[in-house]
């Protein structure tokens, strides 16, 4: 059977319908809050959870801005200095170098060490290559002849022809026992009257540290730091065994991610920074779906990324959806209970007047009203079932009395309609001669109509048929007497006639002129057969 609402509302107490509808207008009310939290905090905790996550991002970006502030301005300086001097005075590059190892090498530095390629214009791939740096506190100057500069250190060949700091893109020391990661700020350079460059200076620096420090760092236990060379190789990724050996634009055509590439382009080429929503990645290493921030770090056109797991960033719009779910339900109980209390005590003197009510309509009267007293409409309708009940009440008595009243003239009535039946003969005589029978049904209990029939001698009987005005007990008294009046004048003797006249005479000598009586009066002889009759009224 289906269920129908409507009919099944229409079926609870008051107080369940007041307490349903009141509640279904508050979760209404309260779903509306829920909507309207959920649509205007979202932003609100994203926005928050992005700035959160951009600050630590920049943060992270800071040391390596940094770093690499320091090593540019180390590199402008040396060769401002260097400038000065020809290409030939060794004493002085390696006391410039000297100050400039030991300006940089300091505790917790990722300072390298110093390069400086000295070369004829028209010969650069050969020339004299001075290095310098500090092993175990202790300052190291050198002096290699090169033959081919590209063939040993290949990324100088990207080195640009004019006078800017360049950074090359890192690489592996293949030549430190160590097998550091290492960067280099490269600047090319005149030498005091030189037409053409004829010199490049070259600071180092480790990236190791660096790395292991990027890696190690926790955003929201789950989110990971990744950081790219100016060309998008991975300098730090979560898998080491991608780190120097994959860009971001091969990763996103291996796992068919586009928006790697645009994170790439947008990050290293335009510069900007930003976050974007990055699927599954199912690969060698497979990844959750993440929320990639990503940043331009100036100076050395690198980039950083920050990935947090969606399911994670959203943690705690859900955590607080959740809290303003489970308060506003507590709110929705409390409020159930409170409303529930309410209308129940609002409606009790409604629910005790309605079985006051049925009482009463069971005819029992015995329960009186309370609340007459209160000025609401309670109170008023109180009152109205007070008086009512009052006034039931008397009709009641009244009603009782009428009946009592009309029970004794019925029982009156009874005994006046059996005394007129006795009145009229019932027992109708056999004769060979003629045959008579008679009954009379009053139109009321009692009533005027009557009959007789009387022998007035051995050889004459009498017959009357009579019909007295009106009803009831007046006109059954008033039967009587013209019943006996007439018996009695025909009994005496009299002629017809006369005995008619008499029995006429005392009937309006003894009772109100406005009743009267019609009759058929006969006399009849046995003998003969014949008749005398009169019909009187």
């Amino acid at each position: 059977m289906a269920f129908n609402g409507l009919e099944w509302f229409k079926t609870r107490s008051l107080t369940a319908k007041l307490a349903f509808s009141i509640l279904g207008c508050v979760f209404c009310g309260v779903v509306a809050l829920l909507l309207f939290f959920e649509h205007h905090s979202t932003p609100i905790l994203t926005s928050n959870i992005n700035e959160i996550a951009e600050k630590s991002l920049y943060k992270s970006v800071t040391p390596i801005v940094e770093t690499a502030i320091e090593m540019e301005q180390a590199a402008e300086t040396l060769k401002n200095n260097l400038s000065k001097f020809s290409n030939n005075d060794e004493a002085v590059f390696e006391d410039l170098m000297n100050s400039t190892v030991q300006a940089m090498d300091y505790d917790g530095s990722n300072f390298g060490n110093v390069w400086i390629y000295v070369f004829n214009p028209e010969t650069y791939r050969q020339g004299t290559l001075y290095t310098a740096e500090n092993i175990d506190k202790k300052f190291h100057f050198n002096k290699t002849e090169i033959e081919d500069l590209y063939t040993s250190y290949p990324w100088f060949k990207d080195v640009p022809k004019e006078e800017k700091i360049f950074w090359t893109e890192p690489y592996i020391d293949v030549e430190n026992p160590n097998k550091p990661t290492v960067a280099t700020c490269i600047i090319p350079f005149k030498f005091k009257g030189a037409d053409d460059f004829n010199g490049l200076i070259s600071i180092s620096v480790y990236l190791d540290k660096i790395q292991k420090e990027i890696s190690q760092i926790q955003f929201h236990e789950r989110g990971k730091f990744v950081l790219f060379s100016q060309k998008g190789l991975y300098i730090v990724h979560p898998y080491p065994t991608e780190n120097l050996t994959k860009t971001i634009y091969e990763l996103s055509k291996e796992y068919n991610v586009p928006q790697l590439s645009e994170i790439g382009h947008k990050m290293l080429e335009e510069k900007k920074s930003g976050h974007i929503k990055l699927p599954k990645i199912n690969g060698e290493q497979e990844h959750e779906p993440v929320v990639f921030f990503y940043t331009h770090i100036p100076y050395i056109n690198w980039g950083m990324g920050l990935f947090f797991p969606q399911e994670q960033f959203f943690e705690p719009i859900r955590r607080f959806q959740l809290q303003v779910s489970v308060s506003m339900i507590l709110i929705f109980l409390i409020l159930f209970a409170l409303i529930s209390f309410i209308c129940h005590y609002s409606t009790k003197p409604l629910l005790d007047l309605s079985k006051i009510a049925e009482q009463y309509g069971n005819g029992d009267f015995s329960a009186e009203p309370t609340s007459t007293y209160s000025t609401d409409e309670i109170g008023v309708v109180s009152r109205a079932f007070h008086n009512m009940r009052i006034n039931l009440l008397k009709l009641i008595n009244e009603e009782k009395k009428t009946v009592a009243e009309r029970q004794k003239s019925a029982s009156e009535l009874e005994i006046a309609q059996k005394i007129q039946k006795s009145a009229l003969p019932t027992d109708f005589p056999l004769h060979q001669n003629f045959e008579v029978y008679a009954s009379m049904e009053a139109a009321q209990k009692v009533g005027g109509d009557f009959y007789d029939f009387f022998p007035m001698d051995e050889h004459r009987g009498g017959l009357v048929m009579a019909d007295v005005c009106g009803k009831g007990i007046t006109a059954a008294l008033y039967m009587m007497s013209a019943k006996t009046a007439i018996k009695n004048m025909l009994q005496a003797g009299y002629p017809l006639k006369e005995a008619i006249k008499k029995a006429n005479s005392s009937l309006c000598n003894n009772y109100a002129p406005l009743m009267f009586v019609t009759a058929f009066v006969g006399i009849f002889d046995l003998k003969t057969g014949k008749i005398e009759f009169v019909n009187a009224g």
